[in-house]
């Protein structure tokens, strides 16, 4: 029976990087951050223009004569609904205004690249994908899959091919319409390391879910809910402060509403931020997902005691806990996409 390499304290072990994972992931990973790069940079310059285009509106009286001196600009006399405007009126007029519509002309851009690219669905989309070509591939090197825990024996080599191919098929399917591109030619769909670890002993298998699976999501899980948890602080401290500078801005006869205005849009802009972070959900649905993983990690059977008692019925003991805990992930997985549409 093959030998697989189980991680040891400081070392990356089975399956913990991302050339020891299927093609299918890797592409869907890469695809997965680039649409997430390209979503929050629209969403973070519309909303950093919304901010700048009302603070040009309470300073744009003030920069008027300047406007109006740089660009020689001169607009003549108009009447508009029975009022007559003289040209200076116009013309300061526009001046104070050119530049935040300047801005919201950048900022309405952003918005409708949003629309049209649709970034923030195909990050969701690729990112599950990958995670679910993650599970698959550690299903596989557990015995896992829904063939292994529907057998009445464990699958041979032959077999378990055929039945990852099956599932892996699935998954290509949906990559399909996900702007993913086909796999390249000669790549191999399984990785000789996922072969090596279903081929090793069971106290081996044991040892490589609980380090590299097990224990690596839940650590990951509790940073995550963590800093999910500090941003939401920090923002949520952030829109008390632009409040109170808008009250502030009430007594200053130079701003007056207008800088009341431009903090209350500010506050929206960075609440609207902490929406489409997700940052409160998320700390809550990481820090719950981290505490339910800590408990599967302490049911974990002894790695040393794996050897003794009938090695099938150990087999599908092992089996079935795997994958009640990739059924676990995945659950959070949809969750994660559907709360977050």
């Amino acid at each position: 029976m093959a030998k697989a390499v189980v991680s040891t304290a400081g070392s990356p072990g089975p399956l913990s990087q991302k050339k020891e994972l299927p093609e299918l992931f890797r592409t869907a990973d890469s695809a997965a951050i680039r649409s997430q790069w390209w979503h929050f940079v629209f969403v973070r310059v519309e909303l950093i223009a919304i901010s700048l285009a009302a603070l040009a509106e309470v300073f744009g009286q003030q920069l008027a004569s300047w406007i109006i001196r740089v660009f020689d600009l001169q607009v003549g006399s108009t009447d508009i609904a029975g009022r007559h405007f003289t040209s200076h009126e116009v013309t300061t007029s526009l001046a104070s205004y050119v530049i935040p519509a300047f801005i919201m002309v950048i900022a309405i851009l952003m918005f409708a690249f949003r629309l049209l690219f649709r970034q923030n669905h195909f990050w969701r989309a690729q990112r599950a994908l990958a995670e679910a070509t993650k599970g698959l591939a550690w299903r596989y090197s557990m015995r896992a899959m829904n063939a292994d825990l529907h057998a009445g024996a464990p699958l041979d080599m032959s077999q378990s091919h055929q039945a990852f191919q099956k599932e892996l098929d699935k998954l290509l399917k949906q990559a399909e319409s996900l702007r993913l591109p086909p796999p390249k030619p000669g790549e191999p769909m399984l990785p000789q390391v996922m072969d090596t670890l279903r081929s090793s002993s069971l106290a081996d298998q044991i040892d490589a879910y609980k380090l590299e699976r097990l224990v690596n999501q839940r650590d990951w899980y509790a940073r995550k809910a963590n800093r999910y948890r500090n941003w939401s602080i920090y923002l949520q401290t952030a829109r008390f402060v632009v409040y109170g500078l808008g009250i502030a801005l009430i007594f200053f006869t130079g701003f007056g509403s207008n800088g009341l205005g431009a903090m209350t849009t500010i506050a929206g802009a960075v609440a609207t931020w902490l929406a489409g972070k997700h940052y409160d959900d998320l700390a809550q649905s990481y820090g719950s997902m981290a505490r339910e993983l800590d408990g599967l990690t302490n049911l974990v059977p002894d790695a040393s005691s794996a050897s003794h008692g009938d090695p099938n019925d150990l087999q599908d003991i092992w089996s079935i806990f795997v994958d009640k805990v990739e059924t676990l992930l995945n659950g959070e997985h949809q969750d994660w996409l559907r709360n977050t549409k």
